[in-house]
């Protein structure tokens, strides 16, 4: 049995691919999972905001085409030795009252919930997902009973999961920050006691820490999120993505601030990337590294880590490209730069013969392909 001071040998870390945007390719996906493997990583979701089928219009019957790529995808993850998982959200599936007319299902929620209850048979038997996140981040929150609808549907999809397969969910409120109830609507009395309400102790709860974008996880913050939802919550690290308005022109390349107390006061962690597919590499591969030192990590080793990883992940030109000549866009936003700027650091890009995809990023960045994407309401 672990102690307090004993980290959770069974602690997994993951990345979910869900941020706000369409960039990333099936290509750069199928890409992408050898490359988390290699790294320490043991999971990926498949969670990004942009796809419909999933989220907007999750109510619609999948076509054999989509469910097949999603299945490939699988595949190649368990080829590699990863789990691999599907984010899903009924979205507009929460309104005032169980008999209420929402949306789509004027029957009201009992035809709401068979739908939902077809949509995981189908990813189910077709995906055979390891993990279900049931994601009910960054929607309108209309009703004094969200938590009760939310806690309604969570139990409708268990009873369509194997046993085997782990299910994740996120509430509508994923942290304390005061920006979800100001975008979102007033938190309901009594919403993560309503919310987590009888759910099985294999029902993890995604949480981001004090903010939606924190930057750090002291043990005091995780178990004061344990005391609200009711078990050690499953981290959703937002670090280094960069899809919201203020954060869209930067690049987080740099290892994040610490996170030593995560594998006693967590039960896992999935890291949200940024919108630069490859970008994402760099600062994704000292995660691991930093999870299993458990110290903080000073100024002093980020720049050393920082270095490190790009010279692992690009090559001794670009590392001092990056290093000496590129700004830190980190803490400058993009559009402190002119054109021509943006533009003579983009000629200045080395290329990369082992991974194009790392100077294509950093090129497209400085021409503006990775704009904000209007959807992100939390940006």
């Amino acid at each position: 049995m672990n102690t307090p001071d004993t980290p959770d040998l069974s602690f997994p870390l993951g990345v979910i691919e869900g941020m706000y945007g369409a960039f990333w390719t099936p290509e750069d996906r199928l890409n992408f999972i050898p490359w988390l493997k290699s790294r320490g990583y043991d999971f990926y979701i498949y969670a990004p905001k942009g796809d419909a089928c999933l989220r907007r219009l999750w109510f619609r019957e999948f076509s054999g085409e989509y469910l097949e790529g999603l299945a490939v995808l699988a595949d190649a993850a368990r080829k590699q030795g990863l789990s691999f998982g599907v984010g899903f959200t009924p979205l507009n599936a929460v309104s005032l009252g169980a008999d209420a007319p929402r949306g789509d299902f004027p029957e009201g929620e009992a035809a709401m919930l068979h739908r939902v209850a077809a949509s995981v048979r189908d990813l189910t038997d077709r995906v055979k997902p390891d993990i279900m996140a049931v994601l009910f981040d960054d929607l309108k929150i209309d009703s004094h009973a969200a938590g009760k609808t939310q806690n309604r549907i969570l139990k409708c999809i268990l009873d369509e999961l194997p046993e085997s397969t782990r299910l994740i969910t996120c509430p509508s409120f994923y942290s304390l920050d005061p920006i979800l109830e100001k975008i979102f609507g007033e938190m309901p009395p009594g919403y993560f006691e309503d919310f987590a309400r009888d759910l099985p102790e294999r029902a993890d709860i995604f949480w981001t820490g004090d903010r939606v974008m924190s930057s750090g996880y002291p043990l005091s913050s995780l178990e004061k999120a344990r005391e609200i939802i009711g078990r050690k919550p499953f981290i959703w690290d937002n670090y280094p993505v960069n899809d919201g308005r203020k954060s869209s022109g930067h690049l987080y390349l740099a290892p994040p601030d610490s996170r030593e107390f995560l594998p006693e006061g967590a039960r896992g962690i999935a890291v949200n990337p940024m919108k630069e597919h490859w970008l994402s590499r760099i600062p994704l591969s000292l995660i691991p590294e930093i999870l299993r030192a458990r110290t903080p990590v000073t100024a002093e080793d980020k720049t050393r880590l920082l270095k490190q990883a790009l010279l692992r992940e690009t090559s001794p030109e670009f590392t001092d490209f990056m290093l000496r000549e590129c700004p830190d866009f980190s803490v400058r936003d993009r559009e402190e730069f002119s054109a021509d700027e943006l533009e003579n650091l983009a000629r200045k890009t080395p290329d990369l013969s082992g991974s194009p995809g790392i100077a294509r990023d950093l090129r497209d960045f400085f021409r503006g392909r990775y704009i904000f994407d209007e959807t992100c309401l939390t940006g």
